[in-house]
């Protein structure tokens, strides 16, 4: 269904997207860590059908960290903890919410796929992705605006909410998060 509705989309554009992401990690698997910002760097596909109806599907690359101090056996040190993620996106939902049709907003879901993890605690790196659950589901929400004319290259500047809902894997841990992204994407 996607390839058809691809194939008859009357208005189409790639865009590279660069941005930030904030991750708000939910539950208490890292209560005493603090979140960092992290970077997102990507790829959209963006179409209009004959009907109208807009949609987006794309692929990116997350990095984020968390940082903080840790109490093991009455020691308390520092430790910094690094994720990095591929992102599958899919706003099948797009509503355009002005006549010149450049503020949008979008609703769909992602699967994350969990490519490395480390830990970094006094002085020693640790890679720790075979503990942690490498496939997260969830629902994404954003807003944004397209700037530029109908027939060339549009920029968009947008914000993205991505909610973990579920994860599976072999890894015995489990990572609940929220993660809100601010990008710029150019079209090409």
């Amino acid at each position: 269904m996607l390839l058809a509705t691809a194939a008859s989309a009357q208005e189409r554009s790639f865009n590279i997207l660069v941005g930030a992401n904030y991750p708000i990690e939910l539950g208490s698997s890292g209560a005493s860590l603090s979140p960092k910002g992290g970077i997102t760097v990507g790829l959209d596909y963006w179409a209009k059908n004959k009907k109208g109806d807009a949609w987006s599907a794309g692929v990116s690359f997350n990095s984020f960290r968390r940082k903080g101090d840790v109490t093991l056996n009455g020691q308390v040190f520092s430790q910094d903890e690094t994720f990095e993620y591929l992102n599958l996106h899919g706003a099948p939902l797009i509503w355009l919410l002005d006549k010149k049709e450049r503020w949008y907003a979008e609703a769909g879901g992602f699967v994350n796929y969990l490519l490395h993890q480390e830990t970094e605690s006094r002085g020693n790196v640790t890679d720790n992705t075979e503990l942690f659950q490498r496939i997260y589901l969830g629902l994404s929400a954003g807003a944004g605006v397209r700037l530029g004319d109908k027939s060339s290259s549009k920029l968009l500047i947008g914000l993205r909410n991505d909610l973990g809902l579920m994860s599976f894997g072999a890894g015995p841990r489990s990572l609940k998060f929220n993660a809100i992204s601010l990008f710029v994407g150019l079209g090409i």
